[in-house]
């Protein structure tokens, strides 16, 4: 039976109710492999100003590029063609110019051959009003060959390419090139002549690589994840599909260099070979200090030195050319430090900065990464989980543990983490009673905090205050009996599913329907029983999918809700931004957080943002807490903003006053000679322009109100969720009723969460 999982869902809650105890061998502690770690150098290009690269290139040592520069003034343009040494040295700038008057082109691709030659493949379009009435446009396809010398020529691939779309060019070695244009596969020569054509079919191939025996292959993504296959370039046909013993389908596959194959990923770079049952860890990024691991080009200068080359994004709208060099660093040179490890599903980039910082600044510590996102594969994601789990139940828990969203309640009574009440309290650089009581109390179990969190978000049920009232909360019966006095023309909510309803009922409630601490469940409830017959008149996702392709559907989507067309919406408010969409756009006037249907009052739940716990067996607690801290620390403020997180609810309540007052404020702007410009922000909403106005002061405490009041954070154990999936298929089908279904869902659940405790 297929699954419902989040999406970014919490690693976490699998282990909910977990036994503590050692129950099977204990598994290997993250270690640094001294192996891999490389010294990284940064080049920083010179080039031109507002200068932005559109394709790379390298061969042998050296680094090719193509780029465009703006005038910002006059808006006119330039292409150059440069070549530069990994080291930086001798620099080589060409202006391109194929000498076509009139035309604009844009380069789309860049390939060196053997032969030293660059090919600049570009698109050219020219207008001609020569004569008023009949203007031309003309589009064309071509490539600019550039030898060694600064020589160039264009030769077009008009005929060849005419009205069709380039899907792939890649070199294939030997000064040949493969170009596929639509269906059909082109082995050129290096004039572009064709030697040999085939038809493809519907596969297409983004990836070309050649093996250590000179076997060219491609990657492509198949219907069970990424797969790599032979190539036969004397017949442009698929080959065998190489066997690969494990699954890349979260990596990067690139050309190798001392293996067949490079496979990347945010954390490491590994080398394989045909026929070995694992990959070889080469470059450790985290562990080697170095913050990006994604670049435009990955090469193997030698076996103990790679060169990557990429564009940073943060050092302007144009961005800067950077190459960097890794060099191999003896195993014997690195220094030994004692050991912290962070688990996490997925490492961001923000948390990787976290560690690399701390790693870089401390010379007794370092930090681990343990991404349990990594044992992930395309036939069980929650492989991950599972490890945590499995890590968990053999005493190995990492000394840090990162999450989105968190579903740890069961594991605060057990004694797993460590209570940070007083280091938070302590912090002279973090202002407790400045944090929103209510996420203390979201983050707390018996009076002890026990994780930390930048921000969050509330997922609730939002209404007009003139149609469901002031309501704060509803059971799932007066749901059902305020539906029914709806009138005709009109439904509750808008493409709810019955998975994704059943899910977010569950989770938003889960207090509601299991109290791990005492061991007890309630499914056998009328309320459980009302919402499986509410979930039954549901669509199921199959039945929706007709819905999501009816064009007259959508034309009137936005203005369902003024229209009163759909009475409810499930709403996320991770901003006072979010709210005013609510009120101003969605509904058109004030509204009510009525919440998913509860028994306790409390249909709200909050989601953090990236939560942080140190475990209780840490032996060093006191440095867990300095990167801890980080989550919540004044450097953390957004300097374009003047307060911390624009995308999430601050953890801090000052914080989100200033985020309020900001949504408080008309919309302006600077004009060329610096005078401020007030304008109306508007949205278009049935065909009808509408302005957004600011929010009220009213408004603003009724939003604080309201954020200051939720205070469970949504969590469910996936292993319930998925008893309540196997068993209620029988009820939807009409072979059971809800009570047989809720009676046999309370035994399990029973039995599961009092083996767990």
């Amino acid at each position: 039976m297929k699954k419902i999982i989040k999406k970014g869902a919490i690693f976490l809650m699998l282990a909910m109710g977990l036994t503590l105890a050692s129950c099977g061998k204990k598994e290997k502690a993250v270690e640094i492999d001294k192996n891999t770690i490389f010294r990284e150098t940064e080049i920083t290009v010179p080039t031109k100003e507002n200068f932005q690269v559109s394709s790379m290139a390298y061969q042998n040592g050296r680094v090719y590029y193509v780029g465009i520069t703006y005038n910002e003034e006059d808006f006119s343009s330039n292409n150059y063609f440069c070549s530069i040494n990994v080291d930086g040295s001798d620099l080589k700038e060409i202006e391109f110019n194929p000498g076509e008057e009139g035309s604009n082109y844009w380069i789309e691709n860049l390939l060196v051959a053997d032969n030293g030659n660059a090919y600049l493949f570009y698109s050219a379009y020219k207008e001609d009003y020569s004569d008023p009435d009949n203007p031309i446009y003309e589009n064309s396809y071509n490539v600019y060959v550039i030898d060694e010398a600064g020589n160039g020529k264009a030769i077009s691939l008009k005929d060849l390419v005419k009205d069709s779309n380039v899907n792939l060019i890649r070199y294939a070695g030997d000064n040949k090139f493969l170009m596929q244009i639509d269906s059909t596969m082109y082995l050129l020569d290096e004039n572009m002549s064709v030697i040999k054509k085939s038809d493809m079919g519907d596969n297409y191939y983004g990836n070309t690589l050649t093996l250590k025996d000179g076997t060219f292959s491609v990657c492509y993504w198949g219907d069970n994840g990424q797969v790599i296959s032979k190539f036969d370039l004397d017949n442009l046909a698929i080959g065998d599909a190489i066997e690969v013993p494990f699954d890349i389908s979260s990596k990067n596959v690139l050309q190798g260099y001392g293996y067949d194959l490079f496979f990347n990923d945010n954390t490491c770079l590994y080398g394989w070979n045909v026929g070995d049952k694992e990959m070889t860890p080469l470059l450790n990024y985290v562990n080697s200090d170095v913050m990006n691991s994604y670049y435009d080009l990955f090469a193997g200068i030698d076996e103990k030195t790679y060169v990557g080359v990429y564009t940073d994004w943060d050092a302007g709208n144009y961005g800067e050319l950077k190459i960097a060099t890794f060099t191999k660093v003896p195993p014997e040179e690195v220094k030994d430090k004692k050991s912290l490890t962070m688990g996490c599903m997925y490492l961001d980039s923000d948390l990787k900065k976290k560690v690399i910082d701390f790693n870089k600044a401390s010379d007794e510590y370092r930090i681990l990464i343990q991404d349990y996102s990594s044992y992930n594969t395309e036939d069980d994601w929650e492989a991950g989980y599972k490890r945590f789990n499995s890590d968990i139940a053999a005493g190995n828990a990492p000394d840090i543990i990162v999450s989105s969203d968190m579903g740890v309640k069961n594991y605060m009574s057990k004694g797993l983490f460590l209570d940070l009440t007083d280091y938070l309290k302590n912090d002279p650089e973090i202002d407790y009673n400045d944090i929103f009581p209510n996420l203390i109390e979201a983050m707390s179990y018996d009076g002890k905090l026990y994780m930390v969190s930048r921000g969050f978000y509330i997922s609730t049920v939002a209404g007009k205050k003139s149609v469901i009232g002031d309501r704060t909360s509803w059971t799932m019966k007066e749901m059902m009996d305020f539906e029914k006095t709806l009138p005709e023309g009109s439904e509750l909510f808008s493409l709810n599913s019955r998975s994704s309803f059943l899910y977010s009922i569950l989770s938003a409630n889960a207090t509601d329907y299991v109290d791990w601490n005492e061991g007890k469940c309630y499914f056998n409830t009328e309320e459980f029983m009302d919402l499986l017959e509410y979930v039954k008149t549901i669509p199921t996702d199959e039945e929706l999918e007709s819905v999501w392709s009816d064009e007259d559907f959508w034309a009137n989507y936005d203005s369902m809700w003024r229209e009163n067309k759909v009475i409810l919406q499930n709403a996320n408010i991770y901003s006072p931004y979010a709210y005013r969409q609510l009120v101003r756009v969605t509904f058109g006037e004030p509204v009510s957080f009525i919440g998913y249907p509860s028994t306790s009052g409390q249909g709200s739940s909050i989601y953090l943002e990236n939560a942080a716990l140190i475990s209780a067996k840490s032996k060093y607690p006191d440095v867990a807490w300095e990167i801890v801290r980080t989550f919540m620390a004044p450097e953390e403020v957004n300097p374009e903003f003047g307060y911390r997180y624009y995308g999430s609810i601050p953890a801090f309540m000052s914080e989100f006053d200033k985020q309020c007052e900001e949504a408080m404020k008309e919309e302006s702007h600077e004009d060329g000679d610096g005078e401020v410009i007030i304008y109306k922000d508007t949205t278009w909403v049935g065909g009808e322009e509408i302005e957004i106005d600011p929010l009220t002061q009213a408004e603003v405490d009724e939003l604080k109100n309201f954020v200051k009041s939720v205070n469970s954070i949504n969590q469910l154990d996936n292993d319930i969720l998925v008893i309540i999936q196997e068993e209620t298929e029988p009820f939807y089908q009409g072979q059971k009723t809800a009570k047989e279904v809720a009676d046999i869902i309370q035994s399990r659940v029973s039995i599961y969460i009092n083996e767990k405790r």
